[in-house]
Order: C-alpha cells, then structure tokens, then sequence
C-alpha cells in the first residue's frame, strides 16, 4: 500500500474525517503500526488509526474498516514534548500547509510555546498526557510532513512523501520529494535505511547511489 502525507481519510460509511497528518514505523521492525489522521469537521482531536483499520489505499484516498462513530472513539493523539526534548530549543510549530513541521529554536528566557504567531507558557510534560490522549507507543517512531532524509555522509536529500508497505505491514520503500522549486520524487528503497528518529530517515549509502533510480 501506498500513503502519501496529505492524503485524505474515509469512513467506511463516506465520511470524510481529515487527512494522513503522519505515520508511525515501528523503529526496529520498520513496520508502519499507525497513522495519525488530522482532524477534519467530523472529528474534535486527531486520531491515531492503526494499520489493522486500513481498509484500502486508492488515489481517491484511504478508506478504513470503521464507521464514522467508531472513528471518534479511536485515541486522540497528542505529540508531547518532554523536558529532555525542551534541552535543545523550545518547539515552534508552523501553521500552514507546514503545520506538521517542528523547528526547535530558542525563544527569549522562560518557557515559551509559539503557535500561530501567539506566544505562551510551556510546562514540561514529562511524557504525561491528558484523558483520553495517546502519544506514538513504545518502539514507535514519526514521521510526518517535513521529515528529513539525510545520506550516509550526512548530507540531506529531501523530504518524506509517501511511504509504501507490503501485506504484513513491512516498509518496502520511501517516496523523497527533492528540489526547492522544481520538485521531483524519488524513490529509495527500505533496505537501504540505516536509522530512523522522529521526522528523520538516515541511509546507508551516499545520496548519488540512493537516487540514482527516480519513480
């Protein structure tokens, strides 16, 4: 199957209840376990949807093997922060089409959150989250809209753009939108992955090999 980020979310029953905000790939495995839908109309939180409720993947988008009722009862998902992450930077989430995309920077002093232009207190969450709100579980690793693809020497290539997966769930390949301005994707095999972290892919070869086969 093939899940590009971005790509809209059906109910079993056609309801449209927002789009693939990211996936989550199990770090040792590289299995995709999840995907976060981004809330639309229908739903008040984004939900973390697991593999087992993917009906099908059609250009059209991806439709699940659950209702519209059913899908408000899936987890809420919330990317927390913990204050080892605060160590390095402060997040800054950029609204737009590059929502999902998380910068660390450092704010003046204090704990500050910037959202949509607005400034407020973060308090470290320790990995605490509220009723009812999940973050990626354990082993689970995400990648999302901005997510990096570096080369063996470190160099960066480009940006996740959709992912493909085989029956059991195992990641065959990852589709890189490169370019600035002219964009084009290329696609490079999961078995050229050295490591993954939240929104970053390292590769075992140096980017001239990685690309050398364009999709």
């Amino acid at each position: 199957m093939n899940i590009a980020l971005g790509q809209t979310v059906w109910t079993s029953d056609r309801h449209k209840i927002g789009a693939v905000d990211r996936v989550l790939i199990h770090a040792v495995e590289k299995n995709v376990e999840h995907i976060v839908v981004h809330r639309g109309f229908l739903l008040e939180h984004d939900k973390l949807v697991p593999r087992s409720a993917i009906d099908r993947v059609e250009e059209s988008g991806i439709t699940l093997n659950l209702d519209s009722e059913a899908a408000k009862q899936l987890p809420a998902f919330d990317h927390s922060y913990s204050s080892s992450d605060l160590n390095s930077g402060y997040p800054e989430v950029i609204p737009g089409p590059y929502q999902s995309m998380i910068l660390f920077s450092t704010p003046p002093p204090g704990q500050t959150y910037l959202d949509r232009g607005h400034l407020f207190r973060l308090d470290p969450l320790d990995g605490l989250l509220g009723s009812g709100e999940t973050g990626a579980p354990d082993g689970e690793i995400i990648i999302g809209k901005g997510a990096e693809v570096f080369d063996s020497n470190g160099h960066r290539i480009g940006n996740v753009h959709r992912l493909v997966y085989d029956d059991s769930g195992a990641l065959a390949s990852v589709v890189v939108q490169i370019g600035l301005v002219r964009h084009h994707d290329v696609t490079i095999d999961a078995g050229l992955i050295a490591s993954m972290a939240d929104e970053e892919i390292v590769l075992s070869v140096p980017s001239d090999l990685a690309t050398k086969r364009e999709s």
